[in-house]
């Protein structure tokens, strides 16, 4: 059964969640989000890669991701865009202590060689997702899991002492794919920071449009998004992630996803509880809407 249902009061949650971001401090929380390595490159076919490798380790608590970013680009001298393109066998043994939790550095070593590949044939990542991405379709499904399927046919299986991509290889597991079922969060929120213009999101990729990204759902979003009335589901899958940006598609037809890093930051700020929670409910800026 189809989770997706009509929003209640959909007049009076626009108008909140628009006044809400509109008064949300960004720059307060960019050093706390994996975007501010990003931020720190110069180039534009820099951040492309950065972004890649920034979104995708993107899972744990928030310490731990920044940390892990931090370490990994500091590997990546002179920069990730020129790493990668040059990555040889000799840079491996750079990463042989690397690990985040269920990565270590064997993948991404699998993944710069994958990129360097894929830089070669087609010049960006840009130009690899257009190739795959129906742009008249609603979303980017067909296009992300084109994109996926394309970049680990390009992983060499050799790193994994295999002759073909294991299906326990940890690179499958940093990307991640709507056609397994998977909420693709951290993938979402890459083409977010790519496609989408704006002060947060870079808005580097012209040939895809906002109106067909999906929401990067995480354990916030998702209960907030329970809270606000944007789903029924329980679930973190890929439908849930298509119910939610249906539901503020109708908020925003052109543009589902601005509303997503303010509501991101502000589950992780306040912690939102299971039930309602006077001290930390009644100031909460979108209490309007929310159901709990």
């Amino acid at each position: 059964m189809n989770a997706l249902y009509i929003l209640p009061d959909t007049h009076r949650l626009k108008t909140t969640l628009d006044t809400f971001i509109e008064n949300f401090q960004y720059r307060a929380r960019l050093e706390h989000d994996p975007i501010w390595f990003v931020r720190g490159c110069p180039r534009d076919e820099d951040r492309e890669i950065a972004a890649l490798f920034a979104a995708v380790f993107a899972y744990g608590n928030v310490a731990q991701i920044l940390g892990t970013l931090r370490q990994l680009f500091s590997l990546m001298d002179p920069g990730p865009y020129p790493f990668v393109m040059g990555f040889s066998s000799s840079d491996a043994a750079r990463f042989r202590r690397f690990y985040h939790r269920f990565n270590t550095g064997r993948d991404v070593i699998a993944l710069c060689l994958a990129l360097r590949k894929t830089l070669e044939e087609f010049g960006s990542l840009q130009n690899l997702f257009v190739a795959g991405n129906d742009a008249q379709a609603l979303t980017i499904e067909l296009g992300l899991s084109t994109f996926v399927q394309n970049l680990l046919r390009r992983v060499p299986a050799q790193v994994y002492r295999r002759r073909s991509l294991p299906a326990s290889a940890g690179v499958r597991f940093l990307l991640s794919s709507p056609a397994s079922g998977s909420a693709c969060k951290r993938m979402n929120l890459f083409l977010r920071w790519m496609v989408r213009p704006g002060p947060i999101d870079f808005g580097l990729w012209k040939k895809v449009a906002p109106r067909q990204l999906v929401l990067p759902v995480d354990t916030h979003i998702a209960r907030i998004g329970r809270y606000i009335g944007l789903t029924r589901r329980a679930n973190m899958g890929w439908k849930t992630a298509l119910d939610m940006t249906a539901s503020l598609r109708t908020l925003n037809p052109q543009d589902p996803v601005r509303y997503d890093f303010a509501l991101c930051h502000l589950g992780i700020m306040r912690g939102c509880p299971a039930k309602y929670n006077p001290a930390q409910c009644a100031s909460c800026p979108i209490r309007e809407v929310c159901t709990l």
